[in-house]
């Protein structure tokens, strides 16, 4: 209840949402509210597949590879634009981010929500729980697809939500901001030797602290 009268008076006051629950998101949807546009945030070879059998209704498929990103960077302003208003979303759009399953902690959902972010659109909310918590709520899934009418959405980046590798060197020393790895420890075990060390080792000061902090 708590969770869905913040949800409210953020709504009135203009302030972005950065999570909805499925209570909240499953009543906009019955009440049809046309400002709503669902993406279904899946990374992984059978995602889109899975996505056509069953997802939210009105949802859509958002598919990374159709910019045609270089690894681990951000689509261009212009790619972007052109792909988000391909999916009928504009500026004034609430869009809601999901994933299907609960992999790698969600990043394909928190990627996309930090993607529109980035490109200038804080409108943008990741649904708790992504598709496991809706289905165990027996909310409503469909295989129905949905295409919006073109439109236009303008980008107006804000660089100082990405951080380069010299940014991340330097702030071992200079401690201007701080930053979280959010991978699993086992991936960074498993990938330390391919990265430079002084930043493994940075990591796992966070890691350690992280689990120091869950044992307190």
């Amino acid at each position: 209840t708590k969770t869905v009268e913040l949800l409210e008076f953020n709504n009135m006051i203009g302030e972005p949402i950065p999570v909805v629950t499925a209570k909240w998101l499953s009543h906009r949807i019955a009440a049809k509210d046309d400002n709503l546009r669902i993406l279904d945030c899946g990374r992984w070879p059978t995602a889109e597949g899975e996505f056509t059998d069953n997802h939210l209704p009105g949802a859509q498929f958002y598919n990374e590879s159709d910019m045609d990103l270089s690894l681990g960077s951000p689509p261009s302003p212009d790619k972007f634009s052109a792909y988000v208003s391909s999916l009928g979303i504009s500026n004034r759009n609430h869009v809601i981010v999901y994933q299907g399953k609960p992999l790698n902690n969600g990043a394909g959902a928190t990627r996309t929500w930090w993607m529109f972010r980035y490109h200038g659109h804080h409108n943008v909310s990741v649904l708790e729980g992504g598709l496991d918590l809706w289905r165990s709520n027996n909310l409503p899934l469909t295989s129905e697809t949905i295409i919006y009418p073109r439109v236009k959405f303008e980008v107006k980046l804000f660089p100082q939500l990405l951080k380069e590798f010299d940014e991340i060197l330097s702030n071992i020393e200079n401690r201007e901001f701080q930053y979280i790895d959010t991978r699993q420890l086992k991936h960074l075990k498993d990938n330390w030797k391919k990265r430079n060390q002084v930043i493994y080792q940075e990591h796992s000061t966070f890691q350690k602290v992280n689990y120091l902090m869950k044992m307190e």
